[in-house]
């Protein structure tokens, strides 16, 4: 029984450690029917007219100047670092090119990087590269980097673009120098399209994860409370057989007395 329980208590243990990097993740995710996204906390997030008066007081704008900037450049989702180290925008919209390509998974690869003069030829990136087709849950992107300029500075830039479901899609990463190497494939990994093939979000993930971690805590007191009756019925039998060993002998002890 003693074995048994350090084995508990070793593996307890393992699945606390396991859980712990869960437990500690923390973003902001935004879901809907077309994108999800998941960014760090930390940031200022638009994604519906709710956010529009934080965000444009941030910002130093009006809320009619910030709407009309989002509604211009097609921007669905718009996030900010408080640091202003990044920005990261998701860019839905239907047009004569999208609706006539339909969906990138149509195409071959080189048909797709045919594309590439088209989909950035209005693109204000400098010293601009399409790297690569980059392909993830189930959607190529055509990856472009480059730099851009504002009135703050130069920033790094990666636009991530596919045509889906007859839309125009566009994720633009524009981080500092500062920020880690990681950052913007983080980003990358985390945004699928909500009628693709995707990977669990990380709430439901963490849920499963939960519910496992129960079903099994739940199974070892099962186990340890069949092992605790196994044992006090062994000691049962172990006090019963000592009394029928003893009455014997009383009465062994009792048919000497009596010859």
């Amino acid at each position: 029984m003693k074995k048994f329980l350090k084995i508990i208590s070793v593996i307890l243990l393992l699945t606390a450690i396991i859980a712990l990097p869960l437990s500690a993740a923390s973003g902001n995710t935004e879901e809907n029917s077309k994108f999800s996204i998941t960014v760090p906390d930390g940031y200022l997030i638009y994604s519906d007219a709710d956010d529009l008066p934080e965000l444009a007081e941030f910002l130093g704008l009006t809320e009619a100047k910030l709407e009309n900037y989002l509604i211009d450049n097609k921007i669905n989702f718009f996030a900010i670092e408080e640091t202003r180290r990044a920005e990261i925008k998701v860019s839905m919209y239907k047009d004569e090119f999208s609706e006539k390509t339909l969906d990138f998974s149509l195409l071959n690869d080189k048909d797709i990087l045919n594309l590439a003069e088209s989909v950035f030829e209005n693109s204000d990136i400098k010293n601009s590269n399409v790297t690569s087709l980059v392909k993830s849950k189930g959607t190529t992107f055509l990856k472009n980097n480059g730099v851009i300029k504002d009135g703050s500075g130069s920033y790094l830039v990666t636009q991530y673009v596919t045509v889906s479901d007859s839309y125009n899609i566009s994720l633009s990463i524009i981080y500092s120098i500062m920020m880690p190497v990681s950052f913007e494939e983080e980003i990358f990994n985390s945004f699928s399209l909500g009628n693709k093939s995707a990977s669990l979000p990380y709430s439901t993930l963490l849920f499963i994860g939960i519910l496992v971690a129960i079903i099994f805590f739940a199974a070892v007191i099962v186990i340890a409370v069949i092992g605790v009756i196994k044992n006090l019925k062994g000691k049962d039998n172990d006090d019963a057989s000592k009394e029928d060993i003893e009455a014997i002998d009383i009465r062994d002890d009792e048919d000497i007395d009596i010859n």
